[in-house]
């Protein structure tokens, strides 16, 4: 039974809906601000990014989020700086720069928005929706608000399982659920 578990386990599903916008992501990075060149140029602070980038600090926590997961990027005594793999393939000086090729796909929808809200750090439309509102809006529309409860719950049932399973909480009395959607985490966890 339990490699029946494992075979059906929806892990990479997961992954593959959750990673939809994390390629678009690393092509604005890469087409309208030339992150890794940039940052070729030494280790750099969190704001010093921000600030020589023109970006807003809370899309950019999520960028850096994002490329420190991918692996590109490196965290070192409060300063980030390139690891090998984008020091040789993500620069725009290198031999074997992939940077033309990620640029040939800067004008997707999606990369644009991206940019827009890294320059803005306005929120986009909720699933990036032009006439929709952004997300805090849209919460207040009962109809989203099932949809994407409905959503939440429908990736948290796997995951809140395997996050109780991981972890001995015996020892607490109580939890603190804060912004977890249907509370199908806390309930796992219960």
């Amino acid at each position: 039974m339990k490699d029946h578990l494992l075979y059906n386990d929806p892990s990479r599903l997961l992954r593959y809906r959750d990673s939809i916008y994390a390629s678009d992501l690393l092509v604005c990075a890469i087409a309208y601000f030339d992150f890794f060149t940039f940052l070729n140029k030494g280790p750099k602070t969190f704001d010093k990014i921000c600030n020589n980038l023109q970006i807003q600090s809370r899309p950019a926590d999520v960028l850096m989020s994002l490329l420190l997961s991918m692996e590109l990027i490196e965290r070192c005594e409060q300063k980030y700086r390139l690891t090998e793999l984008s020091a040789t393939y993500l620069v725009s000086d290198k031999p074997v720069s992939l940077v033309p090729y990620y640029c040939s796909l800067k004008n997707r929808p999606q990369c644009v928005e991206f940019r827009d809200i890294l320059q803005t750090g306005k929120p986009a439309g909720w699933s990036s929706k032009k006439e929709g509102k952004d997300w805090m809006k849209s919460m207040q529309d009962l109809e989203f608000v099932d949809s994407f409860t409905a959503a939440m719950d429908s990736r948290g049932a796997f995951l809140a399982q395997r996050l109780a399973e991981r972890f001995n909480l015996s020892r607490y009395a109580s939890l603190l659920d804060i912004a977890g959607g249907s509370g199908i985490y806390a309930c796992s966890i219960a």
